[in-house]
């Protein structure tokens, strides 16, 4: 079954009409330029099935198109830190601070407590348009639920080639996590469980800070190399070694590859190109545009996910939305809802 809006109201409003028609106990969102593995599914709901008090789990993004360019070999290198390390560890803690768009499995009566609240968000009197997946998570923690991740649930993803949209698509993100933090501090210091909430509210002050005093220490750095460029040239290249190598050695030891080395070439990348996003974000976090929606389509392959490709998940019934994500309006407004079925052929991902 699809689902095809009337006008286009954005990625949020085409899940939460796939959400309306659900019925499975477990509902996975995918995004349309997203490919998953065989095993992938039956991973990704596990964990509900260990634990009751789990509200939703994250499943673990790489990178599709990472032979496209050297944007997507590098963020193949920062994905895999990101999320086989820095969820992972949040995960620990049963506070996965964002559920990625990409790959997400919520259990559903969560979810239809909690979405007429996550549609109706707004940020300075305005609808919030972006950040969608940071939203639910922080609605399915207030709720007092834990969120994990699943290391071998994996999905694959095409990313932005060109800086024009990769700096958007990062910007976007920059605003929703400055947005959603914000949400999250207003909770995360009260008692919004009964288990644990020390490693929760460490992570979220790190993150804080990250946003704050971090911004502060690179703007008076970039104004000491303007005084003094060979000193802190070299200081600063030697910062960038040291932090980019904890990226490049995870990289290694996971995937045995030299690629790792594109660690250290996105710390510069990162500190010429990107560094520019997060002071940006602060002082705009009240714009909602999706920024890279209107841009022409790529070549980039739509999910090719039919109902009948699923298999059946340890006997529930498990419904996947997907949306479409960075596309053209018209694809925009495309949101396909889709019913597991018992067979016995699997999803199989395109190589990486």
């Amino acid at each position: 079954m699809t689902i095809k809006l009337p006008v286009n109201r954005g990625k949020r409003h085409a899940l939460y009409a796939g959400f309306q028609k659900s019925i499975g106990e477990v509902l996975v969102t995918v995004d349309s330029n997203s490919v998953v593995d065989s095993q992938t599914l039956r991973q990704l709901v596990s964990p509900f099935i260990h634990d009751q008090r789990v509200g939703t789990v994250a499943g673990n993004v790489r990178v599709l198109n990472r032979h496209e360019g050297i944007i997507p070999r590098m963020l193949d290198v920062t994905f895999l830190f990101s999320f086989d390390f820095m969820r992972a560890s949040q995960s620990m803690v049963n506070t996965v601070m964002c559920t990625p768009g990409a790959l997400s499995a919520y259990r559903r009566p969560i979810i239809m407590k909690i979405m007429d609240q996550w549609l109706g968000q707004t940020f300075f009197g305005k609808p919030a348009n972006i950040g969608e997946d940071r939203a639910m998570t922080n609605l399915i923690l207030r709720e007092g639920h834990f969120v994990h991740f699943q290391q071998n649930a994996t999905v694959y993803t095409n990313v932005p080639i060109g800086y024009n949209n990769l700096y958007k698509m990062f910007l976007r993100w920059a605003r929703s996590n400055i947005r959603e933090s914000i949400v999250m501090s207003r909770f995360a210091f009260r008692r919004f469980r009964t288990e644990s909430m020390l490693g929760a509210r460490i992570n979220l002050i790190l993150h804080l800070l990250s946003l704050t005093k971090s911004q502060v220490l690179l703007v008076a750095t970039l104004i000491c190399f303007a005084w003094q460029p060979t000193v802190f040239g070299v200081n600063i290249m030697a910062g960038i070694v040291i932090g980019s190598s904890l990226s490049a050695m995870l990289y290694a030891v996971k995937r045995r590859s030299s690629e790792c080395l594109m660690a250290y070439l996105y710390g510069i990348f990162w500190l010429i190109g990107l560094s520019w996003i997060t002071p940006f974000a602060l002082l705009t976090p009240h714009r909602s545009g999706w920024l890279t929606r209107q841009i022409k389509k790529t070549d980039a392959p739509a999910t090719k996910l039919v109902p009948s490709a699923f298999p059946n998940i340890l006997g529930a019934l498990v419904e996947v939305v997907t949306s479409s994500k960075d596309d053209t309006a018209a694809n925009s407004m495309v949101a396909p809802y889709m019913l597991q079925r018992s067979c016995d052929h699997p999803v199989s991902a395109k190589s990486a």
